[in-house]
């Protein structure tokens, strides 16, 4: 299964990074004297989990979203997972969070 994200117009897929133990034990600590370097490390991760999806899965997600937004809400995030076609929209709409679940 894959996992879309629309993030400044594109579609990204979400992947699994792996992190070493010494990583793990990094991120799960709480020696203040680490707080850099552990917040470094999750940013690098974050950045890390986030690809380019393919140019035929992006279309089949922006047809997906296309279909199911609300015209003239404004944009917060969207997850598609395929090929199941689910997903949900985040938006606001005058002023209102909605969520649009397919």
């Amino acid at each position: 299964m894959k996992n879309l994200k629309l993030i400044n117009n594109e579609w990204k897929q979400v992947v699994a990074v792996n992190i070493t133990e010494e990583e793990r034990a990094l991120l799960s600590g709480r020696n203040e004297s680490d707080r850099e370097e552990r917040k470094a490390l999750a940013d690098h991760i974050a950045s890390q989990s986030l690809v380019s999806a393919d140019i035929a899965d992006a279309e089949v997600a922006q047809t997906i979203y296309d279909q199911h937004k609300i015209e003239g809400a404004e944009f917060i995030s969207v997850d598609v997972l395929l090929p199941n076609k689910i997903g949900i929209i985040n938006c606001r709409l005058n002023g209102e969070h909605k969520q649009i679940r397919f």
